[in-house]
C-alpha cells in the first residue's frame, strides 16, 4: 500500500507532451505537467514563461520573442528534438550530449533555472544570439579532464559527478585560493552549482575570459550570480585578483 494512501495521479505523456494515458481522481487537477509548466485544460497549451506550446502541433503558437535571431524558424520546439533538448521558458534551449547521465540532467536544469532568475542570468538568456547551449559531461571528453567552457566549440563541459559540477583538480585549487563559494548548507548546493555553470554560460555567451584579462568573466557573470543570492564574491582566479563590483 502507497505511503500515503491511493495514488491521486498517474499520466502518460510523449516525447512532445501529447497526454496519451491518465487515471485517477485527480488526473485533471493537476495544472503542471508536461516539462513542469502550467496546463491550460481549455485549449490543451503548455504556458511557458514567454510562449504558448501546442503538443498537437509539436511547435509554439507564437513567434520567437528574439525574432531570427534563434534561426529563421520562428515557432520549431526544441529543434524537433525534445528528448535531448530542454527550453525552459521558450527561449533558450539547452542541448544535452547524448552521454549525458540522465541522473544529472535534473541538477543541469535547476542550477539554469536559478542562473536565470538572477538579473545578469535573465540579461544574458535575452541577448544569446545563438539559443543553443550544448552541455556535455567531462567523461566525454578524450583531449583532457578539464572542466569549464570550450568557448571555441560551443560546449559547456561539467563534472557531473560533484555538486558544483567542478572536477577534482580545479576544485583543490579554487579551495587553496579561497574560490569556492561558501553554500555549506544542504539546500545552498543548488546555487553552487548556479554559481558554475553561469561563469561558463560566460564564457560561451560573452566570450569573456579570465587568464588573459584579469578574472573579467569572474567580474561579469559569476560574481553577480553570487551576489544575488548574498555568496561571498570571488576575489581572485587561480590566486589573481579580481577587480570587485562597482
Amino acid at each position: 500500500m502507497p505511503l500515503f494512501g491511493a495514488r491521486r495521479q498517474i499520466s502518460s505523456l510523449d516525447p512532445f507532451g501529447n497526454i496519451l494515458s491518465k487515471s485517477g481522481p485527480l488526473a485533471d487537477a493537476n495544472s503542471y505537467r508536461f516539462s513542469s509548466q502550467e496546463y491550460h485544460q481549455p485549449s490543451g497549451l503548455s504556458l511557458y514563461l514567454y510562449r504558448a506550446y501546442d503538443p498537437n502541433l509539436q511547435r509554439w503558437i507564437n513567434r520567437d520573442p528574439v525574432e531570427d535571431l534563434g534561426g529563421i524558424n520562428l515557432y520549431d520546439f526544441v529543434a524537433n528534438g525534445p528528448i535531448n533538448e530542454v527550453d525552459l521558458e521558450g527561449l533558450v534551449e539547452i542541448e544535452f550530449s547524448s552521454g549525458f547521465p540522465d541522473f544529472a540532467k535534473h541538477n543541469v536544469l535547476s542550477a539554469f533555472g536559478l542562473w536565470k532568475r538572477t538579473l545578469r542570468g535573465s540579461l544574458l538568456d535575452l541577448q544569446n544570439p545563438h539559443k543553443v547551449v550544448k552541455i556535455a559531461d567531462i567523461r566525454e571528453r578524450t583531449r583532457d579532464r578539464s572542466t569549464g567552457c570550450s568557448v571555441e566549440r560551443g560546449i559547456i563541459w561539467l563534472d557531473t559527478a560533484d555538486p558544483f559540477f567542478i572536477d577534482p583538480e580545479s576544485k583543490r585549487d579554487m579551495r587553496n585560493h579561497g574560490e569556492l563559494p561558501d553554500v555549506s548548507a544542504r539546500n545552498l548546493r543548488n546555487i553552487g552549482a548556479a554559481i558554475t555553470l553561469g561563469h561558463e554560460l560566460g564564457h560561451a555567451l560573452t566570450k569573456e575570459n579570465d587568464e588573459n584579462e584579469g578574472g573579467r568573466n569572474v567580474q561579469l557573470n559569476e560574481n553577480p550570480i553570487r551576489e544575488f543570492y548574498s555568496v561571498p564574491v570571488r576575489t581572485s582566479y587561480a590566486g589573481t585578483p579580481v577587480p570587485l563590483p562597482r
